[in-house]
């Protein structure tokens, strides 16, 4: 029977979430509030029924909202049977829920994130922690996901994911012993450079590449979705395309490299993503024509 963390401090348990269907808590979701205080909105009945298993606020104080027996309300998605869920508030007033660039968070509520996941990794016994892969099991692991890999959101935005690891490796540190220790403070992203010949589509035999419009247009939505944190300026370069693999890993690149490399696996999974809401009606062949590239934008945008 799962326990609510031990370094919960107060707990608002309303009733709210659904059955776990005897499934056991293999990893947590996190996701981003989008503001400064939204304990009270996700701890009562509201318009999106949205109920995590936990709330941290920007003073790092973890409230619990649904019990972790139960299945939490967050991601919209199955993964919820089997994991806890943590809603973080911004650390700071101003533009939050306009640009996700600003959902940062304070070093003491991604401590509080980490002690809350130790907890349940504890308490299932799991003794190692790892990024999560939609798509595929993990089993013997902790995983950790995020929203924005189970649906079409900016949630929980670039400077969360750009912990991910942090969190991941904390929690190997601490699950064998070692003492925690604090997240390295954010370079300014460098500006990616010019592609090389090399990493052109064309090279990889995958079809034609996009237009510098659409590519500008690519970086945008990346950047947006928390996959990509380079400039928009329509230079693909690695980068850009480590993006593009992350947002098809659930189409078809469950096993791809996330290596800016791509390949037809690569160019596959863009065309069954633009099958997907952009109007692609085309084979899935990895070979990539304008209608393909145009479907993915769409998709992409959308």
């Amino acid at each position: 029977m799962a326990k609510w963390a031990a370094t919960t401090d107060i707990i608002i348990d309303k009733g709210f979430g659904g059955s776990r269907e005897g499934r056991r808590i293999e990893g947590a979701v996190i996701h981003h509030v989008g503001g400064t205080d939204g304990r009270n909105y996700v701890a009562n009945s509201n318009a999106r029924n949205s109920h995590p298993t936990y709330h941290v606020n920007r003073s790092s104080n973890v409230a619990g909202i649904v019990h972790p027996d139960r299945r939490p309300y967050s991601t919209a998605h199955s993964v919820d049977r089997v994991a806890v869920t943590l809603e973080v508030d911004n650390d700071r007033v101003g533009g939050s829920t306009e640009n996700p660039a600003n959902w940062t968070i304070s070093d003491k509520s991604l401590a509080a994130v980490i002690d809350v996941c130790l907890d349940h990794m504890n308490q299932e016994g799991l003794k190692k922690a790892a990024r999560n892969t939609p798509g595929r099991d993990q089993p013997g692991v902790f995983f950790i996901a995020w929203h924005s890999q189970y649906k079409q959101t900016a949630c929980p935005g670039p400077y969360i994911l750009s912990k991910i690891d942090y969190i991941v490796d904390e929690l190997n540190r601490r699950a064998a012993g070692g003492k925690p220790q604090a997240p390295s403070k954010p370079a300014a992203a460098p500006a990616e450079k010019p592609t090389p010949k090399s990493w052109e589509a064309t090279a990889f035999g995958i079809g034609t590449t996009a237009t510098k419009s659409q590519w500008k247009t690519i970086q945008s939505w990346l950047r947006k979705l928390g996959r990509y944190d380079g400039p928009a300026d329509g230079v693909p370069g690695r980068e850009t395309w480590k993006g593009i693999q992350r947002t098809v890993t659930r189409y078809g690149y469950y096993s791809g490299p996330i290596d800016g490399e791509p390949g037809v696996k690569t160019a596959k999974g863009m065309q069954r993503y633009a099958a997907r809401g952009g109007g692609y009606t085309g084979t899935v062949d990895g070979d990539l024509g304008p209608k393909s590239w145009a479907g993915f934008v769409k998709r992409l945008a959308s």
